[in-house]
């Protein structure tokens, strides 16, 4: 394509190419519309998929296969007058810019009320940020309290002023926290009046007592960094030198796959090996779906097979009480499921003694797409010092790196 053909290009084909991350990552339909504002009704249909079409036709987006409709970059294109931010002015639910003739083009807002935020704006909070801010966005709402979204951000970010003086804290930082509350179940999401409600669920008394999923983690990664690494080969004794990887917990750390939750592990381990006769060294990528007790079904195993789109291994890890617990007729099934999804299955009674994890169901080794093996550590790995970890394996020599 010639430089000179962008000058050709619609205002939506500027929009739609500015909007994609420039390093190639697919980005799913809903979303792309939300981000320029395209989603308020069937015109945003319409426009999308004709500025997708010509895109295509000029062969500078690439279109994912299947349903759903994913979209990247294919090549790196400097669009004059692409527009960065959009939109650029607001009046009440709608938000307007100029094509290059100065035509007024509206949209509408995201249902929820949130405007796009380009992902270069997301600041790189460190772990003790995120918890503060979940800390400051909780302390908002009592148990069973419904509050007007619009009205709950205003009032998260002057809180957030207030306590975190040092960082500065925006829409971004509230939907972000946000949504990763709701995926750790601590709020839900609920429709009506403008922009929808949020809601801090009550939590019964044996809830309270059994406590939260997330609690499981720090004892699951000392039992996948001290047994399990060893026992799957990832550690050998002989040669210190081997021992490459990290065990990160993904799940509220940062913002959602693409896919939704089935395709977001809670831990994944990453390992880089290298073998005696074999010179290359490769990447593992082995990712792990967690189940408290008596939380567990068959939808788990689903759950974790999605995991193989960009998982060389996924295993379901469950917590059991007793050992009449296995031999239900529920868990019977999921076990069989597992195996016939080529799902491994972990069980374990106390998360803080590694002796009690046992391995029920062994799963095999998947080849997925190296593209998405990479583009998941690149969105869902929120440690950059993790990121740069990996990289540096492949030419020097390190020991075990446990990130949280």
């Amino acid at each position: 394509m010639q430089p000179n053909d962008c000058e050709n290009w619609s205002a939506d084909e500027r929009a739609m190419y500015d909007a994609l991350p420039e390093n190639g990552t697919f980005i799913v339909k809903s979303a792309l519309r939300r981000l320029l504002a395209w989603d308020g009704d069937d015109s945003g249909d319409a426009r999308y998929e004709s500025a997708k079409k010509q895109l295509h036709k000029r062969k500078v987006i690439g279109l994912s296969r299947g349903q759903g409709g994913k979209v990247c970059r294919t090549s790196l294109v400097n669009v004059p007058g692409a527009p960065i931010h959009l939109p650029t002015v607001r009046k009440k639910d709608q938000s307007t810019f100029s094509d290059e003739k100065g035509s007024a083009i509206t949209g509408k807002k995201k249902a929820d009320g949130r405007d796009k935020a380009s992902p270069s704006e997301t600041q790189n909070l460190t772990d003790k940020h995120r918890k503060q801010l979940k800390g400051i966005l909780l302390k908002l709402l009592k148990e069973d309290e419904i509050r007007g979204t619009a009205q709950l951000r205003e009032d998260f970010k002057k809180a957030a002023k207030r306590e975190l003086p040092d960082i500065a804290v925006g829409d971004t930082e509230f939907w972000t926290t946000r949504d990763a509350l709701i995926e750790e179940g601590e709020l839900e999401k609920l429709r009506g009046g403008p922009g929808g409600s949020t809601r801090r669920p009550k939590r019964d008394k044996a809830q309270k007592a059994q406590g939260k999923e997330k609690d499981l983690y720090p004892g699951i990664e000392i039992y996948l960094c001290l047994l399990w690494a060893e026992e799957n080969g990832y550690v050998a004794k002989e040669r210190e030198e081997q021992k490459k990887y990290l065990v990160q917990v993904i799940k509220g750390q940062g913002r959602g796959g693409e896919g939704g939750r089935w395709t977001r592990p809670d831990l994944v381990f990453i390992a880089v090996r290298q073998y005696e006769y074999v010179p290359d060294k490769t990447l593992e990528l082995v990712s792990f779906e967690v189940k408290r007790k008596n939380e567990y079904s068959i939808d788990g195993c689903f759950q974790t097979a999605a995991h193989s789109k960009f998982a060389h291994r996924s295993y379901l890890v469950i917590q059991y009480g007793k050992e009449e617990d296995l031999d239900t007729n529920a868990f019977v099934r999921l076990e069989q499921e597992c195996q016939r999804f080529q799902v491994g299955l972990i069980v374990f009674t106390d998360e803080n003694k590694p002796d009690t994890f046992k391995t029920l169901v062994e799963c095999e080794r998947k080849s997925p797409d190296p593209a998405e093996v990479d583009r998941f550590i690149a969105s869902q790995l929120v440690n950059a010092v993790n990121k740069e970890q990996i990289k540096k394996w492949f030419t020097q020599s390190v020991t075990t790196l446990i990130s949280r």
